[in-house]
């Protein structure tokens, strides 16, 4: 059943002297049988709290809670084309994944996006996605298409989706067969749906073919944020690394 909107957060770091308590959030559909809840405010490591609002003016998704590792020089923003010089994504999922995409499309290169499970499957591979019920489904209405849109990834997603007229509803208490079927003719676009994992999958296609050259990708990789330091262990490899920006995309409950 298609309820509501799903929003993916994300939690930006900005270092050092700056922190903001904002979210990123990316507008894409939810199937869902409940209403969305957003997740608790993170607590992040430095003291001095002030609203940043330079890093996300792209239509479909807005500021966030924001850290810097190097601020901005005097005078100038990070609302340019160049951006800070290192970006580390935390978390491959859509939410990384598009971050980084909006990242790239401003302009901004030597982004590296670490995500701790393996690379994402190809989605087109119909052995992997035949079998709808084994995935977590999304699906994407008029807010959804137009963040992609003009993320210029939708054209992309659209490709893997499967159109949804309409949506079955039960009170509670009811039967099987006691449903009661909708069919939508009066809204603008029609619902597209897709396997939340295949949907990471063509985001993943996207950041490489139009921007392998501005995005770097770590997967299989642990992300450890200590104070502005920090820390990527992939097997027995462990590196240390200051980057500009940091940004969280992995979940409420991981990188802090």
């Amino acid at each position: 059943e298609l309820a509501g909107f799903y929003v993916d957060s994300v939690c930006v770091h900005r270092a050092g002297s700056v922190q903001a308590t904002m979210r990123v959030t990316v507008a894409l559909g939810c199937a869902a049988s409940h209403a969305f809840r957003p997740p608790l405010p993170r607590k992040l490591p430095t003291t001095t709290r002030t609203a940043i609002d330079d890093l996300y003016t792209s239509k479909g998704v807005t500021t966030t809670t924001t850290r810097a590792a190097v601020a901005p020089p005097p005078g100038k923003s990070w609302r340019t084309k160049e951006g800070p010089q290192s970006t580390l994504i935390a978390g491959g999922g859509p939410a990384g994944l598009l971050t980084a995409i909006a990242f790239a499309k401003r302009g901004w290169t030597n982004i590296r996006v670490v995500d701790r499970l393996r690379e994402p499957y190809d989605p087109g591979d119909e052995l992997i996605w035949s079998d709808a019920a084994r995935f977590y489904l999304v699906g994407l209405g008029l807010r959804g298409q137009t963040a992609l849109t003009e993320l210029g990834a939708w054209d992309t997603v659209q490709s893997y989706c499967a159109e949804v007229v309409g949506r079955k509803d039960w009170a509670p208490g009811a039967g099987p067969d006691e449903g009661v079927e909708r069919i939508f003719t009066d809204r603008p676009v029609s619902t597209q749906v897709i396997a939340r994992d295949r949907m990471q999958g063509a985001l993943y296609k996207v950041a490489k073919e139009k921007y392998g050259s501005q995005i770097n990708f770590d997967w299989e990789t642990e992300v450890d944020v200590e104070d502005d330091d920090v820390t990527l262990t992939k097997g027995a490899t462990e590196e240390v690394l200051r980057p500009s920006l940091i940004v969280g995309a992995d979940g409420t409950a991981r990188t802090p």
